[in-house]
C-alpha cells in the first residue's frame, strides 16, 4: 500500500501518524494527480490512496499528540517544509519516531532537532527580510508582490500580509504565482495557483453574474481575464 500526500502541514502531520503506528507504510510526495498513477505503476503497487482523502478515517482510526493542536508547533511544520533543504520524508520519520515525545521533537539536542530548528530559523529570516523590504506595484487595477526566495515561501508571505487587503492580490515567484482572496474573483478558492503568464492577464473589472441558475463554472483561463 502506497500513501500519497501533498507537501504542506496537514497532511505530513497525517503521515506521522500513519509512520508511526504503521513503520511498513510507503509514503510518497505527489503535486499532480497524474504523478500517482506513475510512482503507483513504478512501484508495482496496485493499492495506493491519497492521505488527504481519508483524513476523518486516519483522525478518527488512530491517536493524536496533544502538540497537534498546539497552532506554534504547525506553524513550526510549515516553516520546517519551506526551506528548500529539507528532506520531508526525514521530517516526518522524525515526527513519527518522537510522535510523543514533543520535548524530543522540538527542544531537545537530538541532531534531527536542531537540523530542523536551523531549518525553520532561516526561513523565518527570509520572510522577516520580505515583509520588511518588498514594495508592492500596481497593474491593471491588481495589486502584485514580485519576490524571489531562496526558499518556497510564496503562501507563507502571502498569508503574512493577507490582513493588509481585502481585495485580490498576486504574490509573482519567478515563472509562479499566487492569487489571494481568489473568491472575489470568480474563484471556488481563496488561494488560487496560477502560472506568472496569466496571473499578469488579470484586470480588475465589473463582476456581472449571470441569471442562469445551472451555469457552467469558468476554468481558470475563462476567469483570469477580469473580475
Amino acid at each position: 500500500m502506497i500513501v500519497f500526500f501533498a507537501k504542506n502541514a496537514e497532511e505530513v502531520m497525517l503521515c506521522a501518524v500513519i509512520k508511526h503506528f504503521n513503520p511498513s507504510a510507503i509514503l510518497r510526495q505527489y503535486e499532480h494527480n497524474e504523478d500517482i498513477l506513475a510512482i503507483a505503476k513504478m512501484h508495482g503497487e496496485p493499492n495506493f490512496f491519497r492521505i488527504k482523502d481519508y483524513k476523518l478515517a486516519i483522525i478518527s482510526r488512530y491517536d493524536f499528540p496533544d502538540w497537534a493542536k498546539d497552532d506554534s508547533k504547525i506553524r513550526f511544520i510549515e516553516l520546517v517544509i519551506a526551506n528548500k533543504n529539507t528532506n520531508v520524508y526525514s521530517l516526518i520519520n522524525h515526527l513519527a519516531e518522537y510522535l510523543f515525545m514533543p520535548e524530543k521533537l522540538f527542544y531537545s539536542s537530538l541532531d534531527k532537532t536542531i537540523l530542523f530548528k536551523d531549518n525553520a530559523m532561516q526561513v523565518i529570516n527570509e520572510l522577516g527580510i520580505f515583509k520588511r523590504f518588498k514594495k508592492s506595484y500596481a497593474k491593471n487595477g491588481i495589486i502584485y508582490y514580485e519576490i524571489n526566495p531562496q526558499h518556497d515561501i510564496t503562501e507563507l508571505f502571502s498569508k503574512s500580509i493577507l490582513k493588509r487587503y481585502s481585495e485580490p492580490f498576486i504574490v509573482l515567484n519567478r515563472d509562479e504565482a499566487l492569487l489571494l482572496n481568489a473568491k472575489k474573483a470568480g474563484f471556488n478558492d481563496d488561494s488560487v495557483n496560477l502560472s506568472r503568464f496569466d496571473a499578469l492577464k488579470i484586470k480588475k473589472g465589473i463582476a456581472i453574474s449571470s441569471p442562469v441558475k445551472n451555469q457552467v463554472k469558468g476554468t481558470i483561463a475563462t476567469k483570469i481575464i477580469e473580475y
